[in-house]
């Protein structure tokens, strides 16, 4: 919806195209051409008047119309005040123009010549939004955009989500992307950003950070996991004062199912490993809910 806005805006700081429109009027002036038979027809009593048929030129065009009528459903449908913002400033310069009446009418005469190039990619959304195709085109001549998304963005917000579903009747308080601590607190510098921070009724904490990444099942390359991961998680389980921190990997073929491999430092900390199965989310979930319920810190070395 972002991206529609900000080209529906380029489009008008560009100008938005008119064209010549035939209208047919009842007029108390003769302009374009005499529709005799119409004239009889509706002015047989009103000598004064002129049924005519003539041209204007008006932003009223398929492409405009089809341009508001987007603009209207991502007004109503956004959950973005920025996006509803956006969108009626937008509006404010379709005002001559009406909403289509027919989308497939409009959408078959669009324009695709040089003269309303800065419409393309427009059209190409608003057929999108208004009618349901896909963002994708697998076959045929039609050409579309994809939407891309950042995979460990979307892997941690859904287990973020899911998680804190799976925990809701144990009256746990479940923080996503928690802003409580820095690493360094004089002056309060480098924020730390756990993914998902579990506080138990007992005051306990729980960090869990997810990764989306493929582990392999070889110790002699950590599994495949990175240094830095490891050092941020034992910062966050410093400041947090815990030692229950678990890293979340995908789950895939190459390593064990459920809880992995665990690191224990001779300070108490402990890196625990679990693999969620976004294929068996709510399975997964319950196994990782058990594990929490059960799991007692370990002592200190």
């Amino acid at each position: 919806m972002s991206m529609y806005l900000r080209e529906a805006r380029a489009l008008v700081k560009r100008g938005i195209r008119s064209a010549y429109v035939t209208r047919e009027d009842n007029l108390g002036f003769c302009k374009g051409k005499l529709m005799v038979g119409e004239h009889v027809r509706q002015n047989t009593s009103h000598a004064e008047r002129f049924f005519v048929r003539h041209d204007e030129y008006l932003a009223d065009r398929p492409e405009n119309r089809l341009v508001k009528s987007t603009l209207l459903l991502l007004r109503a449908t956004t959950t973005s005040s920025r996006n509803q913002r956006e969108a009626r400033q937008v509006l404010a310069h379709f005002e001559a123009v009406s909403p289509s009446s027919n989308y497939q009418r409009d959408f078959s005469r669009v324009v695709t010549d040089r003269s309303m190039r800065d419409y393309d990619s427009l059209m190409r959304w608003s057929k999108v939004f208004l009618t349901g195709e896909s963002f994708t085109t697998f076959s045929g001549t039609d050409s579309a955009r994809a939407l891309l998304f950042p995979m460990e963005r979307v892997f941690e917000s859904y287990v973020a989500q899911q998680l804190r579903k799976a925990l809701a009747d144990l009256g746990w308080e479940v923080t996503a992307q928690d802003r409580g601590y820095y690493l360094f607190d004089v002056p309060r510098q480098f924020a730390l950003r756990p993914d998902v921070v579990v506080t138990r009724g007992d005051g306990s904490r729980v960090v869990l950070d997810t990764k989306w990444k493929r582990l392999v099942d070889n110790p002699r390359v950590n599994y495949g996991i990175s240094q830095s991961d490891m050092y941020q998680m034992y910062a966050y389980a410093k400041k947090y004062g815990t030692s229950e921190v678990w890293l979340l990997y995908p789950a895939n073929t190459e390593m064990p199912d459920g809880v992995g491999t665990s690191f224990h430092a001779n300070d108490g900390v402990s890196v625990r490993l679990f693999f969620v199965d976004v294929a068996q989310i709510e399975r997964s979930m319950a196994e990782l809910r058990d594990v929490l319920c059960a799991w007692r810190e370990v002592p200190k070395l």
